[in-house]
């Protein structure tokens, strides 16, 4: 049979409207762990040990954000019933959705660096039917990008305050 095409146009459900957009489906239904023992994941381990090993050694405090993608956020919010090929890219999306962010989380503690995630704040906009990305491009729109902004400025702030980071 014939692979479903990556970028499938769907209807998204947001709030009091509907809108058309291209979705990515390329999700990646492994579950953290097997993430995390890949050959990708344990090239992504030793860039990170790197980048902290030169953070630390330059006097900053190395610091990830994870950023959902444009499926990870509005899979749910799709229209479940057409096409076929979407219904079940769209539940294997909707099964795995967290195992990236999951697999990144594990491996930010294993090597003790802080990690800001930009996921519960797009997910509730989100719901709220807020577009945070071009409808048919995988990029955040001006929106998005002022919402990672004010969450960054947020994280770096409560991290000051506590003494995390500098002045």
């Amino acid at each position: 049979s014939m692979a479903p095409p990556e970028n499938l146009v769907v209807e998204l459900n947001l709030a009091d409207k509907t809108l058309p957009a291209a979705i990515n489906r390329r999700g990646d239904p492994r579950p953290p762990d097997e993430l995390l023992e890949s050959r990708e994941w344990r090239e992504l381990e030793k860039i990170l040990v790197e980048f902290k090993r030169a953070s630390v050694g330059a006097g900053a405090l190395p610091i990830l954000v994870f950023l959902p993608s444009k499926s990870h956020i509005y899979a749910r919010h799709t229209r479940s019933d057409t096409p076929p090929d979407h219904r079940t890219l769209r539940e294997r999306e909707l099964a795995s959705e967290n195992h990236r962010e999951a697999a990144f989380t594990s491996l930010a503690k294993k090597l003790n660096i802080d990690l800001i995630s930009l996921t519960p704040t797009f997910e509730s906009k989100a719901a709220a039917g807020t577009l945070l990305y071009y409808p048919f491009d995988s990029h955040w729109n001006s929106t998005a990008r002022g919402l990672a902004a004010d969450v960054l400025a947020k994280e770096l702030s409560r991290m000051r305050e506590s003494g995390r980071l500098g002045n």
